[in-house]
């Protein structure tokens, strides 16, 4: 095995990534079994189509079904998503094949300077801005086109179409929960509309990675905020300071 320690980019030379567990993953409880109930599931699955008031069981790092009034082993935890979106955890495949649509206006930007951060939701909604804006039509690429490219057309760029980006049994259960209970999403009509166009990542409230849950009630469940800024900026202080030298 290399001796060689983790890197979070090669700028100028290796910054070194801070000290933690060798495997992340490791020091992850397995996932386990919980049933998200009651939302308005968005399963972007052609087959079966967008769900109201529907459940998603999941199990063993697995989606096991889909449906309403799902009828689940005793004892199963229960997530209420009532007055929620339940959709495919959003894949970004690069941030610069984002960037291609643009190319006619610039040769470079970057993402991030772009939508202002680098939340899926504004790149997204930026994405479907510039392809109609290109095509002089409003209406060339629709809502729910801008947002399979986020979650199952993303996953097919990947190669993992058979893997995540839709609630489908036997994928992987990567799903978000998104509150429509602030004011900017507060008038649920479209559900892929509203992703697209108003939602921001502070209106997740729940977050599941293979089948783990890494936010809750709007928290991060796994992670450190404070040891994660003060990772980064020691990181990047490392990484300016072998540019300087």
């Amino acid at each position: 095995m290399s001796s060689v320690p983790p890197v979070f980019c090669t700028i100028g030379a290796v910054a070194p990534a801070p000290p933690g567990p060798a495997d992340p993953a490791a020091a992850l409880a397995p996932p386990g079994a919980l049933v998200i109930r009651g939302g308005y599931v968005l399963t972007m699955d052609p087959e079966a189509g967008d769900l109201p008031a529907a459940d998603v069981h999941i199990a063993g790092g697995l989606i096991a079904a889909v449906g309403a009034g799902l009828a689940v082993p005793a004892g199963t935890p229960e997530l209420g998503a009532a007055g929620m979106i339940v959709a495919p955890g959003l894949v970004d495949t690069h941030w610069h094949m984002w960037n291609t649509l643009l190319r006619s206006m610039s040769a470079d930007v970057d993402s991030t300077v772009l939508t202002g951060n680098a939340d899926m939701f504004s790149i997204m909604k930026v994405t479907q801005g510039i392809v109609n804006a290109l095509a002089g039509d409003e209406f060339a690429m629709t809502h729910r086109q801008a947002l399979a490219l986020g979650t199952i057309e993303g996953a097919r760029s990947l190669g993992l179409g058979g893997v995540t980006g839709s609630l489908t049994p036997g994928k992987r259960a990567d799903v978000i929960c998104v509150s429509t209970g602030e004011p900017n999403l507060g008038v649920l009509t479209d559900p892929a509309h509203l992703l697209v166009t108003a939602a921001q990542p502070a209106n997740v409230d729940t977050v599941i990675v293979d089948g783990r849950v890494l936010k809750r009630a709007g928290a991060l469940t796994t992670i450190d905020p404070a040891q994660a800024r003060e990772d980064a900026r020691r990181a990047l202080a490392g990484v300016r300071a072998r540019a300087a030298g």
